[in-house]
């Protein structure tokens, strides 16, 4: 026990190398094991992107979202990719649901067309809300927020940068002052105005945004920007069907907007 104990007190030069030697020898392995994932990741997106057709890389660059591809391709990945017998895709320390969402993650990056190693950008697109806002943002400004991210992309502070990045996505597609300014010009009622505060009060279980501007639909707005607003009415619809029933009825007066509710119900 003495011995034990002027061990500990007073450890000798070759145990203290003997420690040291250990400590390195896990961090390196933990380097390694880390280099070894990340090729896997790039290297896997980067065949799933050659797989890919077309059409499902518009609609993918159009979506981003990882979670929605969680058990479709992300799956296909989970399949093909890591549950093989191949030595090169043995990760035994990763999650493999872990690998298909990084790997996933990394192909938005080369779809959207981003670093993925910066972790910004990664922290944008890996945000469970941006994906859904960024679809909103261009259907009511025919572009991607792209610009408004850059603006933040170079900040120290890289979590806060994230954060406000989206926090300013978020304003410009939630946006009341906007939609008081729209419904005042094309004539929306008090009462309907009523409603619409209503909606938002008592819709407390909805997970997903919902633009102001859905419901303009209530008024006789110009042309491109009715278009806009049936756009928005399928994105929320095919989001979340039921909403249909929670949705003020005068939206569906008219019979545009019915042929778009039809549509996303019958599919």
């Amino acid at each position: 026990m003495l011995a034990y104990y002027l061990l500990i007190r007073e450890p000798t030069d070759a145990l203290e190398k003997l420690i040291r030697d250990y400590y390195e020898k896990c961090e390196n392995d933990y380097e390694k094991e880390r280099e070894r994932k990340k090729q896997f990741v790039q290297k896997t997106a980067q065949k799933l992107y050659a797989e890919l057709s077309p059409e499902r890389r518009a609609k993918l660059y159009m979506n981003a979202n990882l979670a929605e591809e969680h058990f479709d391709l992300g799956l296909y990945v989970r399949n093909k990719y890591i549950f093989t017998d191949d030595e090169e895709n043995d990760l035994p320390d990763c999650s493999p649901d872990l690998l298909s969402y990084e790997t996933l993650s990394c192909l938005v990056s080369i779809l959207v067309g981003y670093d993925y190693n910066d972790p910004f950008y990664r922290g944008v697109y890996e945000d469970w809300n941006f994906p859904w806002l960024r679809k909103l943002y261009f259907t009511l400004f025919d572009k991607f927020p792209d610009d408004l991210l850059e603006k933040y992309a170079r900040r120290k502070k890289i979590q806060m940068a994230v954060k406000s990045a989206i926090a300013e996505v978020h304003d410009a597609v939630i946006n009341k002052e906007r939609f008081d300014v729209q419904a005042q010009k094309y004539g929306l009622s008090a009462a309907k105005i009523r409603d619409v505060q209503n909606f938002f009060k008592n819709s407390h279980e909805r997970h997903f945004e919902i633009p102001y501007d859905l419901f303009l639909l209530g008024c006789d707005s110009p042309k491109q920007e009715r278009k806009k607003q049936l756009q928005i009415l399928k994105l929320i619809l095919e989001k979340g069907s039921d909403l249909m029933w929670k949705l003020p009825c005068w939206l569906f007066t008219k019979q545009d907007a019915v042929l778009v509710a039809v549509s996303v119900n019958s599919t």
